[in-house]
């Protein structure tokens, strides 16, 4: 079985994949049959290769120029079910990124922007992020697309 195949069959399951330095958890973890996490435990180190050019993709979109590539890049993010731990750089402290379909921790504590929301920040600088990412903080507010 490829990592491809693999990821898939976990999506089906409707699992959400997070990946957190070099651990991945999958949640809930009660959809997950010992066939399945054999094949995890096989694939592990590929998954994680896979998981994490996913997360670098994804922040080269957000700093690039807006434009199609990075709607298509963000619709795929949006619908995969996976959440990513930010660049510590990019808001100045720890964030995740999340699909908007994936499912939380209930006791994750750290900032979270799905998907939606980052697709709104594409093209910021760094420095335009953090500002952002403040004044997010101050309201606890989402950020949502203008009209």
């Amino acid at each position: 079985m490829s990592t491809k195949e693999l990821t898939s069959e976990l999506l089906n399951l409707a699992l959400t994949i997070q990946v957190s330095g070099k651990t991945v958890r999958l949640r809930p973890k009660r959809l997950l049959d010992e066939a399945a996490v054999d094949k995890l435990r096989l694939l592990r180190a590929e998954l994680l290769a896979t998981l994490r050019d996913q997360q670098a993709q994804l922040v080269k979109t957000l700093l690039g120029p807006p434009g199609r590539e990075h709607r298509a890049a963000f619709k795929s993010f949006a619908e995969g079910r996976r959440i990513f731990e930010a660049p510590w750089d990019l808001f100045g402290e720890p964030v995740l990124f999340a699909s908007d379909n994936a499912e939380l921790d209930p006791q994750e504590t750290r900032p979270v922007y799905r998907a939606a929301e980052l697709s709104q920040l594409v093209g910021l600088s760094r420095a335009e992020l953090q500002r952002v990412h403040e004044i997010r903080k101050i309201f606890g507010g989402t950020i949502v697309e203008g009209d």
